[in-house]
Order: C-alpha cells, then sequence, then structure tokens
C-alpha cells in the first residue's frame, strides 16, 4: 500500500496549484435508470444484462468499489422498449434515492434502476478519482438531497455540485492511493469475517453442548445459577453531558458495551432514582430483551445503570464463572434457545422469566473456566483484527479529507 505524499504550498486563496473548482455537471455525463413493467414476463424472463439495484451496492464488501454481477438482469427487449440506458465498464453508478451516496464502478455493461444518478466521464476527470470524491461526500449529497416522503438527490443538482479537480494525472495518482487502503481493508475485513466465524463455531462447541444429551454436567436453569434475574429502570432519566453510563439495548453488541454511543445521567439521578437492580455490578451479565433481541456482554465498570430494555443477570460466584455464562449465551446454540422462547406480535420480546427458566447441563467450577480461557484467546483475536479494520478505515478517511483537498498532494 502506498501512500507517499507531500505537503503542497498554495496560493493566496488557499487553493493548489494547478487544481480547478468546476460543476460536476461539466466534467460528467449524468444519467439514470428506471425499472421495467414486473408484468411483463419478457423483460425479465430469460434475460442477461445486469440490472443494479441500490442493494446491489450497499451489499459489496467493505472497501469494494467494483460491481461485475448483480441479482437481477433484464433483457434486450426491456433496454429497447423501456429507455435503458445501457452504462459501458467504467461508468461511476451512485445510489440517489433513500440510501444516498454509495458508489461503485461496473467492470461489465449494466444498466441499473431508478435509484442512482450515473456518471460517465470526461476527459478531465478520472471514473476512480469520482469515486473516491463521492464517497467522501457522502454526507454533503445526503444534506443536498431534496423530498418529503424519502430523499432523492436529483441529476439537476448533482449537476451543480461543486468539485475541485487537480490534474488528471495528479487524480489518478490519489485514487490509486486510496483504492490501495480500500484494497487494504477489504483484505482486514475478510481476515475479521473469517476470524468471526472460526469464534463462533468455538463458542458452540465449548458451550451449546451444555444445551444437549451430550454433556455430562449437572442439570441447572439460568435462574438457579444467578442471585438475580431482572431488567433495569422504566422512569425517565436525565440526560448530561457527564456522569454515570445509561445503557440501552442499543449499547449493548455482542460481547462488548459500546459506551461511544451510551449517553450520561446525573449522579444525582443515579444515585436518588433507580434501585439496585438498575445498577448491575462488575461482572454482571447483560441480554437485550427488547428491539434487537439476545445480544450479551458484561458489565466491566461500576458506573453503568441500564433501563427496561436490557436484562441483568447476576451470576453466582459459587455456582458459574461470569465470563462462562456470557459466553453460554452468546454462542450459536444459546441464542437459539434464547429467541426460541420469545414473545411478542409486533414487537418481540425476551421475557425474564423465560430466561430464568432456561435449561443447560453446568459443568464443574474447573471445566468452566478451561473453556472461558479458550473463548477468550478467540475473542482477543476477533477484537484484535476489528481494530485493525477499525485503524484503516480511520486512516482512509483522513486520506480522503487531505488528498482530496489538496492539502497533501501525491508526488509523481
Amino acid at each position: 500500500m502506498s501512500c507517499d505524499v507531500a505537503e503542497v504550498d498554495r496560493d493566496v486563496d488557499g487553493f493548489p496549484d494547478a487544481w480547478r473548482s468546476l460543476r460536476l455537471g461539466d466534467v460528467a455525463r449524468l444519467g439514470g435508470g428506471t425499472t421495467p413493467a414486473r408484468g411483463e414476463a419478457e423483460y425479465w424472463d430469460g434475460a442477461s444484462v445486469p440490472w443494479v439495484t441500490p442493494s446491489d451496492i450497499t451489499s459489496l464488501p467493505t472497501g469494494v468499489s467494483t460491481i461485475a454481477s448483480t441479482e437481477r438482469m433484464v433483457s434486450d427487449r426491456a433496454l429497447a422498449e423501456c429507455s435503458l440506458p445501457l452504462n459501458p465498464p467504467g461508468t461511476v453508478l451512485m445510489t440517489s434515492r433513500a440510501t444516498i451516496g454509495f458508489a461503485a464502478i461496473n467492470s461489465v455493461p449494466m444498466t441499473t434502476n431508478q435509484g442512482f444518478i450515473t456518471f460517465t466521464t470526461g476527459r478531465d476527470l478520472d471514473a476512480a478519482f469520482l469515486l473516491q470524491w463521492l464517497i467522501a461526500q457522502r454526507p454533503n449529497l445526503v444534506a443536498a438531497a431534496g423530498g418529503s416522503t424519502f430523499k432523492e438527490l436529483s441529476r439537476g443538482t448533482a449537476k451543480l455540485l461543486p468539485i475541485d479537480l487537480p490534474p488528471l494525472d495528479e487524480q489518478r495518482r490519489i485514487a490509486e492511493v486510496l483504492q490501495s487502503v480500500d484494497e487494504a481493508i477489504t483484505t482486514a475485513q475478510a481476515a475479521l469475517t473469517a476470524n468471526e466465524s472460526v469464534h463462533r463455531l468455538l463458542l458452540d462447541a465449548l458451550f451449546g453442548i451444555c444445551f444437549s444429551a451430550k454433556d455430562s454436567g449437572k442439570a441447572a436453569t439460568i435462574g438457579q445459577v444467578c442471585e438475580r434475574v431482572t431488567y433495569g429502570f422504566t422512569n425517565p432519566m436525565p440526560t448530561t453531558d457527564e456522569g454515570p453510563w445509561m445503557l440501552t439495548a442499543a449499547n449493548v453488541r455482542h460481547g462488548w458495551i459500546d459506551y461511544n454511543s451510551a449517553r450520561h445521567t446525573s449522579p444525582a439521578a443515579y444515585s436518588n432514582d433507580i434501585s439496585d437492580k438498575s445498577r448491575p455490578p462488575v461482572g454482571a451479565v447483560l441480554v437485550t430483551k427488547d428491539g434487537t433481541l439476545g445480544r450479551v456482554a458484561r458489565v466491566d465498570r461500576g458506573d453503568v445503570c441500564i433501563n427496561q430494555s436490557v436484562a441483568v443477570l447476576i451470576p453466582s460466584a459459587k455456582e458459574i464463572d461470569g465470563s462462562f455464562l456470557s459466553y453460554l449465551l452468546q454462542c450459536p446454540t444459546g441464542q437459539e434457545r434464547m429467541l426460541a422462547d420469545s414473545g411478542g406480535s409486533s414487537v418481540k420480546h425476551i421475557y425474564i422469566s423465560k430466561l430464568a427458566e432456561l435449561p443447560f447441563a453446568l459443568p464443574p467450577m474447573d471445566v468452566q473456566q478451561e473453556r472461558t480461557v479458550l473463548a477468550k484467546e478467540s475473542e482477543h483475536a476477533v477484537r484484535e483484527q476489528a481494530s485493525a479494520v477499525e485503524a484503516l478505515s480511520v486512516l482512509k478517511s483522513e486520506l480522503m479529507s487531505d488528498l482530496l483537498s489538496g492539502r497533501v498532494r501525491v508526488p509523481a
């Protein structure tokens, strides 16, 4: 991955030498697509022309910026009778409705539905550079979109967007640097996905067996090995800039707590407005019981409280290792057993009474701890790889800011 760059000397206006500020419509031809009539079988049956929808773009792996195939195809007849333009390879395809600003370059001829703006670049604009520029501009593209029911960025608005352009050869060098980071992100993300898959398999081998007759541990239920199985506060709590952490189901991830997305409450409210059941101790196991069900994490600090969307399990130290309990509920079989007992018509819930009754085979404490050590080693590998992906994503963001503005130049 080459990130060889040099600082730029700016003119009095702060604009890089040899760069130009233009309108996007001056350097690219903008187009779109449509959806052929669903009832016309000849538009769809036996079709061979790739027809891109937004989900084809948003489902691309992290860091991948080219698209070679689509879920649906349309026929040559659909192209002719529905005024569907066939975009040549090298066209930049950007989502423009609802999910705005996700882009890729097609490597084979493709057409699109109406949820796109397509960009055919001219002689002054490199397609790979434009792709990276659009990715960097995503927040601004969303802000420029109109519509009350759902947001849409029109071609007319997109044509008027200002774009700062270096000379063509520098555009290509910038795109090459950013693409090299994308490739590193793709590789790192693939390694993370593989690590996560291995971790899930290991958890099920170590802990999922506790839900089968093959495990020789003593019969137990979650409630029997916990001092308490309950949930958090239901009353409104004040939000403050600092103070104890106030956790909801949204802050509980698979195996960890996301404090970056959590809010604070006041020390007074934490001490006086809620009971002990809403202030889980360090080592307690949290389970999301409303909304997104079954995410599990352990409390790792003393200044937290939880609301009613989170169940709290306080393990009995004499009966069960807290980490063992957490992994037991995180493993695929544990997840399946928990969710099988969920209820609710419109919004699903995990009932804490059902959770407390969940049966499993409890191995001796030394076996629990041996299995937990193996699980922690695997979890550490997953988190290390996740940190590598995050570091590369931060690097990509910083490079886009510097290179696409001309603050930093890529030498020839």
